[in-house]
């Protein structure tokens, strides 16, 4: 094999992997929290939080204000300035095995233009080890009364 065909080789094996996109994962236990910050280098007016892709049916939350809450989810949003970077702040409360999933935070610039700025991440939730050991020691305590004769 020449060089030239091995540089080749390399260039389309660069921009193959260059073209996939690693998504982040996040782990929670079930019945804890789990918050993830999106970065931004660009601020926006509409902010979303979804489950998969930001379409009819998977919007947890859609506001145009800086804090907004639906239930066990939340979103919170701190505009960056100059070199700092604007983060969109999500959380999913009292975390169930079915919060597992991709999600999604997205900012739309204005509401005329159709720009959206996505970031994605993995979440994975774990058996509660915490809440599965409290409930063996509950459900096999033993309660011992002692009395004072008076």
């Amino acid at each position: 094999m020449l060089w030239w065909d091995l540089r080749e080789q390399c260039t389309n094996e660069y921009l193959q992997a260059s073209t996939e996109l690693i998504i982040p994962i996040r782990t929670g236990m079930e019945g804890g929290t789990i918050t993830v910050g999106c970065s931004f280098t660009l601020s926006g007016s509409r902010k979303l939080f979804c489950k998969e892709k930001c379409e009819k049916g998977n919007i947890l939350i859609e506001t145009t204000d800086d804090s907004a809450q639906s239930g066990r989810y939340s979103i919170k949003y701190i505009e960056g300035f100059f070199l700092i970077h604007t983060v969109v702040y999500v959380s999913i409360t009292e975390l169930e095995k079915s919060d597992s999933g991709r999600y999604r935070c997205s900012l739309d610039r204005t509401p005329s233009d159709h720009l959206s700025l996505n970031w994605d991440f993995e979440v994975v939730v774990t058996e509660g080890e915490f809440l599965q050991k409290v409930t063996k020691t509950f459900m096999s305590l033993r309660i011992i009364c002692v009395f004072s004769l008076s």
